[in-house]
C-alpha cells in the first residue's frame, strides 16, 4: 500500500482492503442518492446558498468516491480522467461543504462581519490549497520519471490541506456552537433546549469524524483514506441537513402549535416579519423576538407583491417559499 499519495498506475490492494473499499463506497453512494432525493424533495425554491452548496457537496462525494474507483480498478485506461474526476469532486466536497456550515451561519449569528471575514477565510483557502494540491495531483501521476518530482510534493501538501480544510470546519464549527450558547439567554422552553443540545451534540459528532479522517491520513493509509474521505463528507452532509430542520424548529414561536412541518413552523414569523418590513416597521427584538429576527435575517427582504400575497393567505406562501 502506497504512502507517498496518489501515484500513475494500478494500485495493489489485498483481499480485505477491496471488501472495506466496497463497503465504504456503497454507503457513501448511498448516502449521496437519498442526499439528492431529500434536496429536491425539500426544498420548494431551487436556489440560495444553502441549496447549491449542499446539492454540489453531495455530487462531489459521488464523483470523488467514484474517481477513486476508476483509478484503484483500472476502470479507464487514460489516468487523467480519474484524476480529473477526483479532482472536481474534490472541490465540490470540500469548499462545498465549508459553505453548507457558512450558509447556516445566517440562522445563528448577526454579525455580518464574522460572517463576511468566514466567507472570506472559505475563499483564500479554497484558492491557495485547491491549486498547487491539483498541479502536484496531476505531476503525481505522470508518467515516469517525471512523478518522482512530484511525489514528495504531493505526499506534504495532501496533509497540509486537509490539516487546514479541517481546521477550517472546526472553525465554523465553534463559531456556530458559541453563537447557539448565546441563544441560551433567550431560551424558556425545554423544547428549545433539547434541540440546541441536539445540534451542539451533532457538530461534536462532525468535529470527531474529521479528526479519524485527518488521523486516517497522518497515518499513510492511502487507499482507506481516498474512499473513506467520500464515506465521510456524506455522512456529514447528512447530519447538516438534519440540522436544517431542528434549526427551523429552533426558530419556531414558543406556544406555537400546528404540523406542516418546517414550512408550516415558520410561516408566522416570517409573516410578521415581511409585513413589519414592507409596513417600514424595523423588526426589533421588541416587535418579533430573538428568535424571530433571526429567521427573518435567514429569510431576507421580501417585494410588497409578496407581501400582499402573506396577507391574504400566509401559510401558501409559506408552502412555496420556506425553502
Amino acid at each position: 500500500m502506497p504512502t507517498v499519495g496518489m501515484n500513475a498506475g494500478p494500485i495493489e490492494v489485498n483481499d480485505a482492503t477491496n471488501i472495506a473499499l466496497v463497503i465504504m463506497s456503497s454507503i457513501a453512494f448511498y448516502n449521496v442518492v437519498e442526499l439528492v432525493f431529500l434536496i429536491f424533495v425539500t426544498f420548494k425554491r431551487y436556489g440560495g446558498l444553502y441549496f447549491y452548496s449542499i446539492t454540489a457537496a453531495s455530487v462531489g462525494c459521488f464523483l470523488h468516491g467514484m474517481g477513486f474507483l476508476m483509478k484503484f480498478y483500472q476502470l479507464t485506461t487514460i489516468e487523467y480522467v480519474s484524476v480529473t474526476v477526483i479532482t472536481i469532486g474534490w472541490y465540490a466536497m470540500v469548499t462545498g461543504q465549508s459553505l453548507v456550515l457558512y450558509a447556516r451561519l445566517h440562522l445563528v449569528e448577526l454579525d455580518r462581519r464574522i460572517r463576511r471575514r468566514i466567507l472570506w477565510v472559505i475563499l483564500i483557502d479554497a484558492v491557495i490549497l485547491h491549486v498547487p494540491t491539483t498541479v502536484l495531483t496531476f505531476g503525481s501521476n505522470s508518467g515516469p520519471p517525471i512523478h518522482k518530482l512530484f511525489d514528495p510534493g504531493y505526499a506534504v501538501m495532501e496533509k497540509v490541506q486537509m490539516t487546514i480544510f479541517t481546521a477550517q470546519e472546526l472553525l465554523i464549527s465553534i463559531v456556530y456552537i458559541r453563537a447557539s450558547r448565546n441563544f441560551m439567554q433567550y431560551t424558556v422552553s425545554d423544547t428549545r433546549r433539547k434541540l440546541l443540545r441536539y445540534l451542539l451534540v451533532v457538530n461534536v459528532i462532525i468535529i470527531a469524524i474529521d479528526l479519524v479522517l485527518l488521523g486516517t491520513e497522518y497515518a499513510n493509509l492511502y487507499v482507506i483514506y481516498a474512499i473513506f474521505k467520500s464515506l465521510v463528507y456524506s455522512v456529514k452532509l447528512k447530519l447538516e441537513f438534519s440540522v436544517l430542520g431542528r434549526l427551523i424548529d429552533l426558530t419556531r414561536p414558543a406556544g406555537g402549535g400546528g404540523g406542516g412541518g418546517g414550512a408550516g413552523m415558520a410561516c408566522d414569523i416570517t409573516t410578521r416579519a415581511t409585513l413589519a418590513h414592507s409596513e417600514g416597521t424595523p423588526a426589533s427584538p421588541t416587535s418579533l423576538g430573538p428568535f424571530e429576527v433571526h429567521k427573518m435575517a435567514a429569510f431576507g427582504r421580501t417585494s410588497r407583491a409578496d407581501s400582499e400575497e402573506i396577507s391574504q393567505s400566509p401559510r401558501s406562501w409559506m408552502r412555496e417559499r420556506a425553502f
